[in-house]
């Protein structure tokens, strides 16, 4: 009799459950089925290991064909419970190699009968003039000369006896002198005169083997020179690849020898841009042009101290005047 009830309770359940109406439990199902597949949004970006998943040899689509056949496939499977107009922003990696055309100027491309740009504006212009149809993406390995800048060179005692020496026979009276004084003589109309010519000829005896030069490298040395009184003077060379010689020789203009008051003047006016400078050019009344001082009056700041002079000794110059 026991068996019999257990039956007889097992099969009773059965026949609860039978009872059931279908068509309760199909409205079940369609309504968690419509709670499951929501409209949604979303943003994923894929990472190594979905490309991994997707079989992929490296952790980037070969096209955007192949992503938009793949991504879906993952998707569906992060996102299960996204139904029918839910959107998803991807973010992946498309294989896009890097192609570089290499393109030089020529000497018939710069301006001016030059072989170089003389500043960043020519090269900008010259670019976009170039390559104005350049499509998007696109890259140009450009290669172009421009004006080297300008390395410190300073003759010392050992050079002036050189050149001394080695022009001896080519100029003797002016030879003669720097090899006595150790500075070039630059008073007009003397025998010893130096003129800017012969100083680059004595540059050219010492500078080789006191530098490594590059061609088309610029250097600006200094040297001493008399005129009446002791002063220094700058000559700019390039290097050709055999020789040096001046570089942008300075025209004709109206000779000025700045006074104790113009180092004064200088120094208050420049003040603020250039502190450390004008301070020790207002304690010692010259230009520090020692490259490792934090005092170092550069090329460019001279020109900001030359400019305050001229403006305040000529004010009626004009563009275009020569100092």
């Amino acid at each position: 009799m026991k068996n019999r009830f257990q039956y007889l309770m097992i099969l009773l359940g059965l026949l609860i459950v039978g009872c059931e109406p279908m068509e309760d439990i199909h409205d079940e199902i369609d309504a968690e089925l419509e709670n499951r597949l929501a409209v949604a949004e979303a943003d994923y970006t894929l990472t190594e290991d979905d490309y991994d998943d997707l079989e992929l040899g490296f952790p980037n689509f070969n096209n955007e064909d192949q992503a938009r056949e793949l991504i879906p496939v993952l998707l569906s499977d992060k996102y299960p419970t996204y139904g029918e107009g839910s959107q998803i922003n991807v973010g992946f990696n498309l294989y896009s190699p890097l192609r570089i055309e290499d393109f030089s100027v020529s000497d018939e491309d710069y301006p001016g009968g030059l072989n170089y740009f003389e500043d960043k504006d020519d090269v900008t212009d010259f670019l976009d003039d170039m390559f104005d149809v350049a499509e998007e993406g696109s890259y140009k390995s450009v290669t172009y000369n421009v004006v080297a800048e300008e390395m410190p060179y300073t003759l010392t005692d050992d050079n002036y006896s050189d050149i001394a020496v080695a022009l001896a026979d080519t100029y003797s009276d002016a030879a003669s002198n720097l090899g006595e004084y150790g500075n070039f003589n630059r008073q007009e109309g003397s025998d010893n005169y130096w003129t800017d010519a012969m100083i680059v000829d004595g540059i050219n005896v010492v500078l080789g083997d006191a530098v490594d030069a590059m061609e088309g490298a610029l250097y600006a040395v200094n040297y001493d020179f008399f005129d009446g009184s002791s002063g220094e003077g700058v000559i700019v060379v390039r290097f050709d690849g055999n020789e040096f010689s001046e570089f942008a020789g300075v025209p004709e203009g109206e000779n000025y020898t700045l006074t104790a008051d113009d180092y004064s003047l200088v120094a208050t006016e420049l003040a603020d841009d250039y502190p450390a400078a004008s301070g020790n050019l207002a304690d010692f009344g010259n230009f520090n042009r020692q490259p490792s001082s934090s005092s170092f009056w550069s090329n460019s700041m001279l020109e900001d101290a030359f400019g305050v002079v001229v403006d305040s000794n000529y004010p009626d110059a004009e563009d275009g005047d020569v100092f």
